[in-house]
């Protein structure tokens, strides 16, 4: 490849990084996924023509904002042999919501806002939500056999504790709360719902 090639190539991918962070400003900015080309292109102060040329539609820019947190997740540690492998249940719900904690105070609740609207109303690739389902479904596998819950209500578990590191993770964005601070009440808080659901070992009467 010619060094012109190379550079239109790294134009091209710029532009495109552009495109999807400013989409990211405008879903925190709306709390909402559910921007329209228009919009963008408005933000951008361009075309929505030329938005066209890098995305053929919102869904494929979402996806593109998606794979770029993926990389920064499995940078946490959140992937196969990652920082959660061999944790026991209750310190891996510990550490997921720690991750999931310092996602929000970097990056605003983007990734509630975009995944709370999948599949109704984003279409994502394969490989994007297929990343998503499989941490997902790994913890609600841990609650389920630790906690005896069926596959429902290991899934509804873990919608409730997200709330408690998203909270956290957005105080700690204002600056309401210290790291520290929001590590140990983020630990209190998840591990007191889980000991709250084990199940007794009481004999009924």
């Amino acid at each position: 490849m010619d060094s012109a090639a190379s550079a239109t190539g790294v134009e091209q991918n710029d532009r495109a990084e552009l495109i999807s962070l400013a989409a990211e400003e405008l879903i925190i900015q709306r709390a909402s996924a559910t921007f329209s080309m228009l919009e963008l292109g408005d933000r951008l102060d361009t075309s929505r023509t030329l938005t066209y040329a890098y995305f053929p539609n919102r869904d494929a820019i979402i996806d593109a904002i998606l794979r770029r947190h993926i990389a920064i997740l499995e940078g946490y540690g959140l992937r196969e042999g990652g920082v959660l492998d061999g944790l026991a249940t209750r310190e891996r719900m510990v550490q997921v919501a720690f991750l999931y904690m310092r996602h929000v105070e970097e990056y605003g609740a983007l990734l509630h806002y975009i995944l709370r609207e999948v599949p109704k109303v984003i279409g994502l690739s394969r490989d994007v939500s297929g990343f998503f389902a499989r941490m997902l479904l790994a913890n609600a596998r841990c609650l389920r056999d630790d906690l005896r819950l069926s596959p429902r209500e290991a899934l509804l578990v873990i919608e409730m504790v997200s709330a408690i590191p998203e909270e956290l993770g957005r105080m700690l964005r204002r600056k309401a709360l210290t790291g520290d601070d929001a590590r140990a009440v983020c630990r209190r808080l998840v591990e007191n719902a889980f000991d709250t659901l084990v199940p007794s070992t009481t004999p009924s009467r």
